[in-house]
Order: C-alpha cells, then sequence, then structure tokens
C-alpha cells in the first residue's frame, strides 16, 4: 500500500510539473503566519508543516461552519456525525480532537471539560484566515497541542470602511443571513459582525428530525494609543440550540442548548527590536444537553454545565541580536467546571502557569530551532516539552525541513471525576518526527512530508476495573503532498494527498475512523463574468466499532458565483454534486445533493 502511495504523489507532481503559459494571478512568495512560532514569520522560515487558509478561499467555499472549511486541508480528516446539526471531530495526521489545540486569535478554546471544542457552533462570517499547524508543538503552547495548531484568525477591525449583508437560502429549508461592518474612527476602529443559520436538515426518520438555530454576535474594538502600541477589545456571545439527530441502530439522538461568551483584552506593542503583547480573557459557557439513552432508567441522559475559563498570557519577540530570532513568555490559564456528569465532585477548578522560550538562529543557508517549554499544573504535576528544528534552503525557492517535538496532553475533569474517572492519571505523552521540503515560486507551492508520531499513555476506560488509566499505545506514520499551481490566466488547482497508517490497542489492524487514504483536488476558475469553484474530496474505507466498516466515498462540490453589479454577488452552491449515499460514521447518512443560493452586498 505504501508502494501505491508513493505512485500517486510522483504522478502528481509530473502533472503540476507541466510548463505553462505567463499567469495573471500568483502565488505570495513570502506568505506570513504566526502560528508556529507566536510571532510573524514567512512560512518558508519554519520547520514546522503548517498549511494556510486564507480569506479568498474562505469566501470560495461552501462552508457553513468551521469544520467544512477545514475538510479540505491536506492530513485533516473530519469525523462528521450527519450534517450541519452532528456533531464534528478533527483528526490531524492520527492525531485525535482531544490532542489538538485550538486557538481563536491565540486564545485556547478546547473545553476542560472534554477537551474538544464545537466546531458547527463558530461561523465563517468572523474568520479571516486559518493556520493549521500540523506538528507538535507543546513547546509553544503547552497542554493539548500533541497533534497539532488550529488558530482561527479573525477579521481585523481597521480594515476598509463598508458594511456587507448576506442571505443565504437552500435545502432543508436552510437560512443564513449575516451582517458585516466596519468604521475607522481617526485613532480608532469598530468591527460588528452578526451571523444567523437555521436549518431543519435531512433525516426522514420521525426519530431523528434535526434542527439548528445558531446565532452568533462578534465584536471588535481597536485603539491606537501611538505609532507603536495599541488596545484591542473582543467581545463574542454564540447561542446554538439544536436538535441533533443519532445513528440509525442506537437512536442516540438528543437536544443542546449552548451558549458561550468571551470577553479578551490585549495589548500590543511593535517597538524598534521588541513586538510585545499582553493578553487577558474570561470566558463563560453554559450548557444543557439531553440525549436519548436506553442505558439510563428515564431513557436519557442530561447533562447541565457551567464553564468559567480566565487566562493571562504575555509574550515577546526580540530582534536584537544578530541572526537570531529570540521569543519568549508566560501564561497563565484558570479552569472552573460545574457538571452534574463529574461523579465524585460537581464543581472543580485548577490552575496552570507555564514559562516558554524559543530561539531561531540562521548560519548561511541553514536555520536552527530550539525551545522548550515548562508548565506547572495543581493537579497533575509539571510537564517539560522540548523542540528542535532544522531548515537547510538549498535554492532560494526550495529547502529541506525536520521537526522534532515532545508534546503531552492534560487529563479533562471528565478523565479525572466523571463516569469512570480517575484522579491518579497522567498526561499523554507524545513525540513527533516530520522530514520534507518545500516549494514556493510565484505561480506554485509544492510541499512533501514524512511524519510519525509515537504517542503513550493514552488515556481510555479499562473494562477490567471500570476506570480511565494510562494504558493505551499508538503508533502513526505516514505521507503527506501538498501542491498548488496557476494555470494559464484564469484557472488554479489545490491537491493534496496524505497516507496514513495508525496503529493502537483498540482495534486489530488500521485505528478506528482512520482513513488509509485522502486525497482533495480543487479546482478553480475566473474570468471577468464569474467564478466557479468545484471541491472533490476522496476519503478511503475505515474501520467502524464492532469490527464493521464504513465503505469508501468521493464527493463533489460546486459554487459560482457572479458579479451582478460592482458591490453586489450572486451565488449558487451544490453540495454532493452526484447524490451520492454515504457514511462518514457508521450508521449516520450525510446529506444527498442540497443547494444553496446566497445574495450578497456591499455598500
Amino acid at each position: 500500500m505504501l508502494k501505491k502511495s508513493v505512485l500517486v504523489m510522483l504522478t502528481a507532481l509530473l502533472i503540476f510539473a507541466v510548463p505553462v503559459s505567463a499567469q495573471e494571478n500568483v502565488i505570495d512568495l513570502d506568505e506570513v503566519v504566526v502560528t508556529a512560532s507566536r510571532y510573524e514569520e514567512s512560512i518558508m522560515d519554519t520547520p514546522v508543516s503548517i498549511e494556510v487558509i486564507d480569506q479568498e478561499e474562505i469566501e470560495e467555499s461552501n462552508a457553513k461552519n468551521l469544520a467544512e472549511l477545514l475538510q479540505g486541508a491536506g492530513g485533516v480528516y473530519i469525523k462528521d456525525l450527519s450534517g450541519l446539526t452532528g456533531k464534528k471531530d478533527v483528526i490531524i495526521r492520527g492525531a485525535r480532537q482531544k490532542q489538538i489545540l485550538y486557538l481563536l486569535d491565540g486564545q485556547p478554546l478546547n473545553s476542560p471539560q472534554d477537551g474538544i471544542i464545537r466546531l458547527e457552533d463558530i461561523p465563517i462570517s468572523i474568520i479571516k484566515r486559518i493556520e493549521i499547524s500540523k506538528s507538535a508543538s507543546s513547546s509553544i503552547y503547552g497542554a493539548n497541542a500533541m497533534g497539532g495548531v488550529i488558530n482561527i484568525i479573525t477579521k481585523d477591525a481597521d480594515e476598509e470602511s463598508q458594511t456587507e449583508v448576506k442571505f443565504g437560502l437552500g435545502s432543508f429549508n436552510t437560512q443564513n443571513y449575516s451582517l458585516t461592518t466596519n468604521y475607522n474612527f481617526e485613532k480608532s476602529s469598530l468591527l460588528f459582525s452578526y451571523d444567523k443559520l437555521t436549518s431543519d436538515e435531512h433525516r426522514d426518520d420521525p426519530d431523528q428530525k434535526s434542527s439548528l438555530d445558531r446565532n452568533d454576535i462578534f465584536l471588535k474594538y481597536k485603539y491606537d494609543l501611538s505609532k507603536e502600541s495599541d488596545v484591542n477589545i473582543t467581545y463574542r456571545l454564540n447561542n446554538t440550540e439544536s436538535n441533533y439527530p443519532g445513528s440509525d441502530s442506537n437512536d442516540d439522538y438528543g437536544s443542546r442548548d449552548d451558549q458561550d461568551e468571551n470577553i479578551k483584552i490585549s495589548l500590543n506593542q511593535n517597538l524598534e527590536n521588541i513586538d510585545r503583547t499582553f493578553l487577558v480573557y474570561n470566558n463563560e459557557r453554559e450548557m444543557y444537553d439531553k440525549t436519548r439513552s436506553t442505558w439510563s432508567l428515564t431513557g436519557y441522559n442530561t447533562t447541565n454545565l457551567d464553564i468559567l475559563k480566565r487566562g493571562f498570557t504575555y509574550k515577546e519577540t526580540n530582534y536584537h541580536f544578530d541572526n537570531h530570532i529570540i521569543n519568549y513568555g508566560f501564561d497563565i490559564i484558570e479552569n472552573e467546571v460545574e457538571d452534574n456528569e463529574l461523579l465524585t465532585n460537581n464543581k472543580h477548578d485548577n490552575l496552570n502557569k507555564a514559562l516558554y522560550i524559543q530561539d531561531k538562529f540562521r548560519l548561511n543557508n541553514n536555520i536552527f530551532v530550539f525551545g522548550a517549554r515548562y508548565d506547572d499544573h495543581d493537579k497533575y504535576g509539571s510537564n517539560l516539552s522540548p523542540k528542535f528544528g532544522y531548515i537547510y534552503e538549498i535554492t532560494d525557492n526550495w529547502n529541506f525541513n525536520f521537526n522534532y517535538g515532545e508534546a503531552y496532553r492534560a487529563p479533562t475533569f471528565l478523565d479525572l471525576y466523571g463516569f469512570g474517572g480517575n484522579e491518579d492519571l497522567n498526561v499523554e505523552e507524545g513525540k513527533t518526527f516530520d522530514i520534507g521540503f518545500k516549494y514556493s515560486d510565484s505561480i506554485c507551492r509544492r510541499e512533501i512530508t514524512f511524519f510519525k508520531r509515537d504517542f503513550e499513555q493514552l488515556i481510555t476506560y479499562n473494562n477490567d476495573t471500570d476506570v480511565m488509566e494510562n494504558i493505551d499505545e499508538a503508533d502513526i506514520k505516514g505521507i503527506e503532498l501538498l501542491t498548488s499551481r496557476n494555470l494559464y490566466d484564469n484557472w488554479n488547482i489545490d491537491f493534496s494527498y496524505t497516507y496514513l497508517e495508525a496503529r493502537d490497542d483498540s482495534v486489530d489492524g488500521q485505528s478506528l475512523n482512520m482513513p488509509y487514504n485522502q486525497i482533495a483536488l480543487n479546482i478553480k476558475y475566473n474570468n471577468d463574468n464569474y467564478k466557479s469553484v468545484l471541491n472533490n474530496r476522496y476519503v478511503d474505507e475505515t474501520n467502524s466499532y464492532g469490527g464493521g466498516k464504513v465503505d469508501s466515498y468521493f464527493i463533489s462540490d460546486l459554487k459560482i458565483s457572479t458579479s451582478l453589479d460592482e458591490n453586489k454577488e450572486l451565488a449558487f452552491e451544490i453540495n454532493n454534486l452526484f447524490d451520492k449515499d454515504y457514511e462518514v460514521v457508521d450508521g449516520y447518512p450525510m446529506p444527498g445533493r442540497n443547494f444553496m443560493v446566497n445574495l450578497s452586498t456591499k455598500f
């Protein structure tokens, strides 16, 4: 199977090496990212494997939430429990949802209760770009960055003053309305966004009827203290009410009422040789969930959840030294959770304090990156997470890169105090290796990466002792190819291929919900009158619970948009273009062919 994977990648490289005529559109040779090191740097100058979904790609997609945006990225697999209302988990190169850190403008989003976030609750209307770091990043970010980092970067407050209104109507009575407006003043700027999404979804079974009503308010205010300093205040309120479907066999459907409120204040200074940020945030979440269960005496499992997260971050990047960029800082995070599912006590709290430092050193065509982070947690003790990265610049466009990192995932409140909870749990630990090549010029970008992950002390439920224990291990390895190329004057093609071998103790053979092969091929055409985007993805068969398998599938989504005038655009979307019957998770059928019409206007 590995030989077949290599043949696929070599074929793709040959295809995209074909000469083409001069292009109107060019690829940014010096694309800048912030997630790899917590400061701005060229994507070619970081040894980690990182992929960017920019604002143009977001606007071209059919996505209605964060999960749908991520599903076309290389090495990313979305475990989708049935359409807009179903729960969605992300897997990056074999690392599961709880092992991935999610950030919103640098602020951690992972719930301390179960370690995940609800990807379906984040609208795309507030997102400017997404950076996906697929390498272990605990040396910079600490817990939960064991499998990588997904950093959601929101739109700026100081963009051009304008108002944009969007209306969308589609299948399953889906309706999407959004309003985004910017105001610029002499020393300040303001961004306001409101997004509403409702849908009745696609399941015909009377017991599996589902619905969604998501409302999101986002506010960002920026005030310039001086030419070098500014203050940003961000407020977000999300309320999601949903009736979500269960599996066909278990009827484990339910309902959820979830409210999330967040406020963040940051002070940013850009001095002559130092960049400095102070950040403080407060996040409060209330959720009520009622899930059908044949094991419960009442027929339902109910969850009443209150979460309070407070954090303070200081980070500084120092450019004083020749050939060195040194960044350092500290994080303090306090969590409080009140949950009726916590058996030993309904209310718990914890506190984590951390210091980190990293040095990027250039010597001729060589770049070396050394870093480490020390975390001190009041429940499970301390952890040291080191990192080493290396880049060799073969030419101005080609480089060789290597990255090694040690990382960990912290036990959640449910791991410690929930059903089968064990207060003596240790952290999950991982060692990750990436080695590969990157290429970038004005018309093409290519990247090939060979990766390996060794995870130990994985937390899982022990059926023999009826408690959570550090008893599982995972051995993960694979190959990933990414390429993007402008063809002729109006065409662009993005291609990604991932081959993954994942083994753990839960099943013989490939790990559950882990496809061996994934391919994404996105074709774009643009002229003066209209733009069309065809997104295609193939996912190999996967192992399911109980020894079953979920069949492979190939899905295409199409979007055609045209400008009615200078400020108005009409877009027509067809999802699952060929009306395929398929499942991502066994027992959860995905929507058939469905449509969406969107009208947007700016003034």
